[in-house]
């Protein structure tokens, strides 16, 4: 089970009491995909770009500007097609995968210099360069519930001089969803448990969002009130799969 997964079941308190008592390695998989829209071609496509490019800039940005990144993109937007610079500074994700005769679509570059653009100067203000940056940190084997939580955190940052865990998890998608807040968290408490006696900072980042950080306490403040929450959140997605059949709520 992932955080991901996870998060989505959280937010509806009836529906994870539910999916706890009923929960078998299983059955998990089938209900998952109930709940989880399948995205369109398109929208994996510029979610991997996004990740990838975000993911790079920070862990070389000591070796590579930003400029570098954001003038690749202008080139691509002219001919909507990927530049050989631009593959070998997105390395090693699309090699092999993408050439100069690959399409990419000049709207997407264009969202996509201008999403760098404040991730970067977001990035700058809050002095993040203090920690060394590693994209896609797997965890594995968390016990969270009667759950084993697997993961692979969109960058995580360590301070090791001040003892400091920093997780940023990237969303395309400009408006906030709630079980964003529940997958950070989730994540925040598996680093906490791989990192002893670090302090634990973590945000989710999307192109309109902030980075402002949440810590431990606000983690363990949720999480406790979800556990022994059994209120409804009539999301129709949800309800779809729900078992709880007598929900005055059910959509």
């Amino acid at each position: 089970m992932g955080p991901e997964r996870l998060s989505k079941i959280m937010t509806c308190g009836k529906y994870f009491e539910d999916f706890r008592s009923t929960f078998t390695e299983q059955n998990s998989s089938s209900r998952h995909r109930t709940i989880n829209r399948v995205q369109t071609s398109e929208e994996k496509e510029f979610g991997k770009l996004f990740h990838n490019l975000i993911q790079c800039y920070v862990a070389n940005k000591e070796v590579t500007h930003l400029s570098e990144y954001l003038n690749e993109l202008v080139s691509s937007q002219s001919n909507e097609r990927w530049t050989s610079r631009l593959v070998e500074l997105l390395s090693p994700h699309y090699d092999g995968v993408k050439t100069t005769d690959s399409f990419l679509s000049s709207g997407d570059t264009k969202n996509m210099e201008r999403y760098l653009k404040r991730f970067s100067m977001l990035f700058e203000k809050y002095r993040l360069e203090q920690f060394d940056w590693t994209p896609e940190m797997k965890i594995s084997g968390f016990p969270f519930d009667r759950f084993l939580l697997n993961g692979d955190i969109d960058l995580i940052g360590i301070n090791e001089a001040a003892k400091r865990i920093f997780l940023i998890e990237l969303k395309k998608a400009q408006i906030t969803q709630q079980q964003w807040i529940y997958q950070l968290y989730l994540y925040m408490l598996m680093a906490e448990n791989k990192y002893k006696g670090y302090q634990i900072y973590g945000t989710v980042w999307h192109p309109s969002g902030n980075l402002k950080a949440e810590n431990m306490d606000a983690v363990r403040d949720l999480i406790e009130s979800t556990m022994n929450n059994s209120e409804t959140n009539a999301v129709r997605f949800i309800c779809a799969d729900c078992k709880v059949w007598n929900c005055d709520d059910r959509k």
